[in-house]
């Protein structure tokens, strides 16, 4: 008699990726999307660009398409938070994930602070002269030095008080500190956009290219 061979199925083990090995690519990737976001922040921010948000949300688009399909792209402790609170991650991945973002956000801002040295910045663009000088004195610069468009003092004090008005001066709150160093910035860049050449060269000013469009408002007739 024919020996009957029947075949039994056979399990066959799918080798599994190693789980500390998809961790570590995770947390790595965490650690470099904080690095180069936080980097791209601040040097934008330390050069006084005002393209800051522009950095942010470019670089946050690059990383999240080179690494969003690693970790999830959150780059971010507040995202993780939430990624969280919303149970798409777990406590220990949301640990590890905030352990190496704040490593990578603090190597890149010292990095950032290495690469950009504030005095020269200061020095070499106009925008940001003013914060080394008080207001009041800036302030006392504009109302009483020759200006490129010759405006009375009333109208100088008219130009002063828009620009105390704006948006961005509301902004900066109701922290003393806060609105010294916006008055300084842009009292400073008022300075150097109107001040004469003669009165830049003294006080040790550049000509300013991105200047505040403020004219007076003249009284209704």
């Amino acid at each position: 008699m024919a020996d009957v061979i029947t075949s039994q199925p056979q399990s066959v083990a799918v080798a599994a990726a190693p789980q500390r090995g998809v961790a570590t690519r995770k947390y790595a990737v965490e650690a470099i999307g904080a690095f180069f976001l936080t980097f791209a922040v601040g040097v934008a921010a330390l050069s006084g660009s005002v393209f800051v948000p522009l950095a942010a949300g470019a670089m946050l688009m690059v990383m999240i398409y080179a690494g969003g399909h690693i970790s999830g792209g959150h780059y971010n402790p507040a995202v993780t938070l939430a990624a969280l609170v919303r149970r798409r991650i777990g406590i220990r991945d949301a640990v590890a994930y905030w352990v190496v973002q704040v490593a990578g956000g603090v190597i890149a801002g010292l990095l950032a602070r290495a690469v950009v040295n504030q005095e020269v910045t200061k020095k070499t663009t106009p925008a940001l002269w003013g914060l080394d000088h008080p207001s009041d004195e800036l302030r006392r610069l504009f109302l009483t030095e020759d200006l490129v468009h010759p405006l009375a003092p009333q109208d100088r004090l008219d130009v002063l008080a828009q620009l105390d008005d704006t948006p961005i001066g509301k902004l900066a709150g109701d922290r003393p500190a806060d609105r010294e160093h916006w008055r300084r910035r842009y009292y400073g860049l008022l300075v150097a956009c109107e001040a004469t050449d003669e009165v830049l060269a003294r006080v040790g000013a550049l000509r300013a290219t991105d200047c505040v469009k403020l004219t007076p408002r003249r009284p209704a007739p």
